[in-house]
């Protein structure tokens, strides 16, 4: 199975400037080393900018296939799966993939699994007609692990579609006359599910330079534009494997120490200063 990548910051740079800037993904307490600029306003524009990603910032990867929930193989069948933490109607499971236990996972999954970045679990599954019972396995991350970026779905919403993880609501109701069901089993989804989209590495924040005021945006309001400067935490050595970069790609100009730059775009209302948008330059 391959995978097709594509640089989250490359996106971003592709599009137009103001209509990409809020893409860049933000995920975990920023932290400093030294701030330029006169004292008061790079505090509040430092301030700003740490509310927006209280967990840090992050540059990602997209993982535009492979990852993610494929029951492909029992698509025209119709079946429900054994209560565990990551299929009852309380869960929040953070999937890297999902799938029958038959198939066998790609060589990155394996990678990971091997490495323990990916824990692997089995949870027995029932068919309605048949009532042949078969395994699905859940290849999960470590609760909102910061190496990955999600996508969140919430399963039983229309623009999401059918989700095919569910437990059985009353297994008492659920009987057998020949090869048809006399009642129609109601399925439970779990409440959120995280997929894996992404990979990332952590970017630490230096200073903030290059304060400018223009006078106005397009709609009249006052703004400051500013140039966040990060330095790249590097890849993890899971993320350098021969595996990895065969089937995910690289982090080019990433490496430990890399000086990376974003584009800051701030507003001032009524209500104070706020982060408008934020995009890596270059």
């Amino acid at each position: 199975m391959s995978f097709l990548i594509s640089s989250l910051s490359g996106v971003i740079r592709s599009a137009p400037r103001l209509s990409a800037l809020l893409a860049v993904a933000g995920a975990g307490g920023l932290s400093f080393i030294l701030f330029s600029g006169p004292h008061g306003e790079t505090r509040d524009l430092q301030k700003v900018l740490i509310e927006r990603h209280p967990q840090g910032m992050r540059s990602c990867m997209l993982l535009r296939s492979g990852a993610g929930i494929d029951f492909r193989e029992w698509s025209n069948k119709r079946f429900w799966m054994q209560s565990s933490p990551w299929t009852t109607p309380t869960a929040h499971p953070f999937l890297f993939h999902a799938g029958p236990a038959d198939e066998a996972p790609s060589d990155l999954v394996t990678d990971l699994t091997q490495r323990g970045v990916l824990e692997r679990h089995v949870v027995p599954v029932t068919f309605k007609t048949s009532g042949a019972t078969k395994e699905a396995v859940f290849y999960t991350t470590s609760r909102n692990n910061q190496d990955f970026s999600y996508t969140l779905r919430q399963p039983g919403r229309l623009f999401d579609g059918y989700i095919p993880i569910a437990t059985l609501a009353y297994p008492e109701q659920v009987s057998k006359k020949g090869e048809e069901e006399r009642d129609e089993p109601l399925l439970l989804h779990p409440y959120l599910i995280s997929e894996v989209d992404g990979v990332c590495v952590g970017l630490t924040l230096r200073r903030i330079v290059d304060i400018r005021h223009p006078e106005h945006d397009p709609t009249g309001r006052e703004i400051i534009t500013a140039t966040a400067v990060y330095r790249s935490d590097g890849p993890k050595d899971w993320m350098r494997t021969p595996v990895f970069r065969r089937m995910a790609g690289t982090f080019a100009g990433l490496e430990a120490g890399a000086e990376v730059r974003h584009h800051l775009i701030y507003r001032k209302g009524t209500d104070g200063l706020t982060l408008f948008a934020e995009q890596p330059e270059g």
